[in-house]
């Protein structure tokens, strides 16, 4: 039914919303895809070196603050 269908969306939506909070693991990633992806969490984005990511200051999966920095490795 109709309803079925909005509370299965709706849901899914929420999920999606709370994995938005969190910061992404960057580790391997270009710099473009890296720097895409946390500035769209709201962080600042200090950069060190030329290449892939190699390490990230934030650990993956903690929750993501507006305005919190995060320094990137490349190699």
């Amino acid at each position: 039914s109709a309803k079925n269908s909005y509370s299965k969306i709706k849901s899914e939506n929420i999920a999606i919303n709370s994995d938005n909070t969190k910061i992404p693991n960057v580790v391997g990633m270009g710099l473009s895809d890296a720097l895409f992806l946390l500035e769209n969490k709201g962080l600042h984005v200090f950069v060190s070196g030329k290449g892939t990511v190699k390490n990230q200051s934030l650990e993956p999966g903690l929750k993501a603050c507006k305005n919190d920095t995060i320094r990137i490795e490349l190699i």
